[in-house]
This record gives structure tokens, sequence and C-alpha cells, in this order.
């Protein structure tokens, strides 16, 4: 059967993937996702030694996780983009664009509603899943960062890059663009002229 987006494919006997250098389970333990220096990206039904799906990305893929219950995959690319899938069908969900250079790695929040990606651009990128858009565009680091984590609440991330430094940010921003709103308007006494542009839509 296929999927828009992926392809169920038969039986493989090793866990593995075009010089893989990235893996990680989803919270079951039981499907690995695994990425490599080709344009496939694989997740592994662990007890039947077998691919279960397999997606495709442009640009060589660099990184994929699980969101913290398993329900979507987000992958990055040298394309510049960041691609979040539904886990049990295979279905693309969206692509992240913004970065002016590779992504290295990404991160994904409670029921994959919200993203985090770091890149060469310096750059760490909240996003809201649904719409696509950054949330807004974090910067401290001074040479391209190579590690991202973010916490299975969502409240916080962990940054590490070639500057030598590790960061930890604060993360209220980091979620659902109508969840912003919602806090928005609770505060809008309290906001700038431009918040309020950004998070009070008409």
């Amino acid at each position: 059967m296929e999927v828009p987006g992926a392809q169920l494919v038969g039986a493989g006997s090793r866990l593995g993937s075009t010089n893989p250098w990235d893996a990680a389970f989803d919270p079951t333990g039981r499907f690995v996702v695994t990425a490599g220096t080709g344009t496939n990206t694989r997740v592994w039904d662990v007890p039947r030694r077998r691919i279960a799906i397999r997606f495709a990305h442009p640009g060589t893929v660099r990184d994929a996780a699980f969101s913290p219950e398993g329900a979507r995959i987000v992958r990055t690319s040298t394309d510049r983009t960041a691609r979040v899938w539904d886990s049990p069908t295979g279905r693309l969900v969206k692509i992240l664009r913004g970065h002016r250079g590779p992504v290295s790695t990404a991160g994904l929040g409670p029921g994959g509603e919200v993203a985090a990606t770091v890149g060469s651009d310096d750059a760490v990128r909240p996003w809201d899943v649904a719409s696509g858009q950054t949330v807004r565009i974090l910067r401290g680091h001074r040479r391209p960062i190579l590690a991202l984590a973010l916490s299975p609440d969502g409240s916080r991330l962990a940054t590490a890059s070639e500057d030598s430094t590790a960061r930890l940010w604060s993360c209220e921003i980091c979620r659902p663009r109508s969840e912003l709103s919602r806090l928005a308007r609770l505060r809008a006494g309290r906001l700038s002229s431009a918040e309020q542009r950004e998070y009070l839509p008409e």
C-alpha cells in the first residue's frame, strides 16, 4: 500500500540506512527512524526487523526525530528545509522554510504542533507547524549551531554551537500561533504595538 509522501516497503534484515549518522526511537521503542547521507529517511519496525515507511527528502538528510508521544517525525536537510511527517501514515504535514543554509537538527514539542530548528546560519527558529511560520528567530550563537534539544513539555530549548558554547532558552514563545494569540489577548495591555500586530491579527 502507498500513502501520500511515503512508500511502504518490504523486508529488510538490518537496521541501517545509506551511511546512517542519526537514529531515534519512538516512545514505545517499537520503531526507529534513521537518517543518512542519502535522500531517504527510514522508519524501522524493530520487532519485525523490516522497514515500515520510507520518506524521500530533497538534499542530504541530516537529522530525524519523533515528537515526544511519537505522533510525528521531523527531518532536516541540506536543502535548507525541515519537514514534518505524520508518523502512523507517512503523510507530509508541513515543509518549514526560512533558514539561509543547511538545517542541521530539529526537535518537536508535544503533539508535534511546535518544532524548533537550527543550522549553519546561526539562527534558532521555533515554528508553528500548522501554519509553517517561524514564531521568532532566536540569536546569540556566533558560529553554526550543531545540536538542539527541545524539552518534552516544549518549555525549554538547549543548543550547542561551534562557538564553544551551549545555550538554554526559555521557550514560552514556542507554542502554536493560536495559543500565542489567546495568551496575547489576555495580556493585550502589556504588549507593544509591534507585538499586537504580530500576535493579535485582525
